[in-house]
């Protein structure tokens, strides 16, 4: 069972269908029992390649677990290491102290970065508004002209494609 021997059993299994129609009546029996044989050993393969890809599906679903687990973990990490470092700034406030140094570290109360934060209370007037125009396709409009029959030199709706449903 691995992908190359269904490439192998599909080309025999055609060339066999092929051969059915240009077989002799006398040896179409035969021809039927190798067919069948063919197919049966077709589906094995197949049944052996969708247990593999159902074994990798949920290997998949154990790291998105997993991946969401850790997530989860390191949130609440965060969390607790920024809730201490408040705790530790609150008490440093608390008794007039902006920097101090322990035995191992150096802490120190800093302004943050960036831009000075701005608060915007009542109506602005026109000359701090800005318009922004921003231009996107219209998708909808476009497939609603093309799906009416409506060539369009800049558009065309392409084939939906095909999936493989396992149930």
């Amino acid at each position: 069972m691995n992908i190359y021997e269904l490439y192998g059993i599909t080309d025999e299994y055609k060339q066999l269908m092929d051969l059915a129609g240009t077989c002799d009546p006398e040896e179409m029996q035969t021809l039927n029992d190798t067919i069948e044989a063919k197919q049966g050993e077709w589906l094995v393969n197949v049944d052996g390649l969708i247990g593999l890809i159902k074994a990798v599906d949920n290997q998949v679903k154990v790291f998105d677990e997993e991946s969401k687990r850790c997530a989860a973990k390191k949130k609440a990490l965060k969390d607790f290491s920024d809730r201490v470092k408040g705790i530790v700034k609150a008490n440093m406030e608390e008794i007039g102290e902006k920097e101090i140094r322990t035995a191992v570290h150096k802490l120190k109360i800093v302004g943050n970065g960036g831009q000075q934060p701005l608060t915007i209370f009542g109506e602005v007037p026109e000359d701090y508004i800005k318009t922004e125009v921003i231009k996107s396709d219209d998708k909808e409009k476009i497939r609603a002209a093309l799906e009416a029959g409506v060539e369009l030199p800049f558009a065309c709706l392409e084939d939906r494609g095909t999936r493989l449903k396992i149930d």
